[in-house]
């Protein structure tokens, strides 16, 4: 099964703080995601609402750094990139993850990482 390998983990962004100041803060990209999912731009209807929550609990309960995920999520993800308008500069490296993102082949056997999570096993597509 061919799927993506998404980075989640959290970065750091610059912006310009009340005072004027440029100043480091976290994005957290996890949140990120998900509010994209759900943004009011668009316009989801209820059955894509739960198809939207379904992945949104996907990527809220991964721990790690990546995320595999199967064409239909990412195509998912990725159309939630299209619809809202005026997001801010410290996106970009969240954008610019997604539209990277590294198409994997999946083995379909689950595995059980150290924490307990069960994933599938992703080596890089032909």
């Amino acid at each position: 099964m061919t799927g993506y390998k998404l980075q989640i983990a959290d970065y750091q962004a610059t912006v310009v703080d009340p005072e004027g100041e440029k100043v480091e803060r976290p994005v957290n990209v996890r949140d990120s995601i998900v509010g994209l999912l759900f943004h009011a731009d668009r316009r989801l209807t209820p059955r894509e609402v739960i198809e939207a929550d379904k992945l949104a609990s996907k990527i809220e309960a991964c721990e790690e750094d990546y995320i595999l995920l199967d064409t239909k999520e990412y195509e998912s993800v990725k159309a939630a990139l299209e619809t809202p308008r005026g997001l801010p500069r410290v996106f970009t490296k969240m954008f610019t993850r997604i539209l990277d993102a590294e198409k994997v082949t999946v083995d379909e056997t689950p595995s059980v990482n150290k924490r307990g999570n069960i994933s599938g096993n992703a080596q890089p597509a032909a």
